[in-house]
């Protein structure tokens, strides 16, 4: 699964060739395969539609919306109960539910204290760079 920092790194960072670039590509080309809940496109929605960031990235709302519906058709949607273990952040809740329902998903994100929460609970972790060097040792 992609973190929602992933995500806004890839439309905002201006290097074609960065990991969080790399890894939407595979995203929209559905070369990844990936989990989605509801709430986790949700969030992936509103943050990228902050005025700060809708500047930064360019993109209009209308091509957004085009761009996160990609995102979602090319996603494994799950649909998790919210889990009884707590993340530090408790905004990271949606992450832990579904890797809590899915335990044998990798979490890639650059939040360093989600990263740490995930870990700590035993779940498995990459950056957005070591997703990219996992893929390229795979070709």
């Amino acid at each position: 699964m992609v973190d929602t920092n992933v995500l806004v790194s890839a439309l905002i960072g201006s290097r074609p060739d960065s990991p969080p670039k790399l890894l939407l590509r595979a995203m929209l080309s559905g070369e990844l395969r990936y989990l989605l809940s509801a709430d986790l496109l949700a969030e992936y929605s509103s943050v990228a539609q902050r005025p700060k960031l809708l500047r930064l990235h360019g993109l209009s709302t209308v091509e957004l919306d085009a761009l996160l519906w990609r995102v979602a058709c090319n996603a494994r949607t799950c649909a998790p109960a919210r889990a009884t273990v707590a993340p530090s952040d408790p905004g990271d809740q949606m992450v832990i539910d579904i890797l809590v329902e899915q335990p044998e998903a990798t979490l890639v994100c650059g939040d360093g204290p989600l990263t740490a929460s995930a870990r700590g609970l035993g779940f498995a972790t990459l950056s957005p760079r070591e997703w990219v060097d996992s893929v390229a040792q795979r070709l």
